[in-house]
């Protein structure tokens, strides 16, 4: 609470189990980006455990990505309740940002904008107590929907920068990607990333700070098929890429996201 303000509650836990004879310290912190809340609580046992204590007064957040290319602008509902989206006329390329759901196993329908009755899509999804979660929507009309569900680390640390990559262009099986310093020739070097497969997705990398290129071929190739685009990292950012098909089959599209 605040200071002699018992009424004024700045953090409160779900229930907690604590084991007999370890001791645990319980840790607090400024906000991390990655969970819900205003204040982060960790307890650390003396076996080296540590876990987050979620505050109970927020609610897990759900983030959509849209990157199904072809596929019609969304309507996405929870658990089936179909009186009202959580989100409306998702577009392709377009994110929801974070929306607040209940913690658990929820269904989650997508269907088409304004009609309930024609799902595109529909699957059941964990999202943990306390934590923000990505999930990008990817694959081609007339084929089943890839879901790529994400736990976001989205703490920024102060010596790095952070990346993460995501291959969401269906319309390629892989993709080698040169991620290295602006101006740089790539025609004798070997990609940073080879072979990376559609649905692939990696955490958040750290990465030094600076002006990068990113550029993506086929596999073996040098070939350009995206504009290769410039990035520059600054120590703290935490940064997205997602590949996104385009209306030329043969060329990809790369969407920064910085958290």
């Amino acid at each position: 609470t605040a200071r002699d303000d018992p009424a004024t509650i700045l953090y409160q836990s779900h229930p907690a189990t604590y084991v007999a004879r370890i001791s645990y310290t319980l840790a607090i912190f400024e906000a991390d980006p990655s969970i819900t809340g205003t204040i982060s609580v960790r307890s650390i046992s003396a076996l080296g455990g540590s876990s987050e204590l979620p505050d109970s007064n927020f609610m897990p957040t759900l983030r959509t990505v849209h990157a199904a290319f072809g596929t019609v602008n969304l309507d996405i509902y929870a658990d089936e309740d179909f009186t009202a989206p959580i989100f409306s006329d998702l577009g392709f390329g377009e994110s929801t940002g974070d929306l607040p759901v209940d913690e658990g196993i929820l269904l989650y329908t997508y269907t088409v904008v304004g009609n309930p009755g024609v799902i595109i899509d529909e699957e059941s999804q964990l999202v943990p107590r306390g934590r923000r979660i990505s999930t990008v929507l990817a694959g081609l009309p007339g084929t089943d929907l890839l879901r790529i569900i994400l736990a976001d680390d989205r703490r920024s640390i102060e010596t790095h920068a952070k990346l993460r990559l995501i291959q969401a262009a269906a319309n390629f099986e892989t993709l080698d990607l040169y991620f290295v310093d602006a101006a740089t020739d790539i025609t004798d070097i070997n990609p940073t990333f080879p072979g990376m497969p559609f649905g692939f997705a990696s955490d958040f990398v750290a990465q030094t700070a600076g002006s990068y290129d990113f550029i993506l071929t086929l596999p073996d190739e040098k070939d350009p098929i995206a504009t290769p685009l410039q990035l520059d990292l600054v120590e703290g950012d935490v940064v997205e890429a997602l590949m996104i098909d385009t209306v030329d089959p043969t060329i990809v599209e790369v969407a920064i996201t910085s958290f």
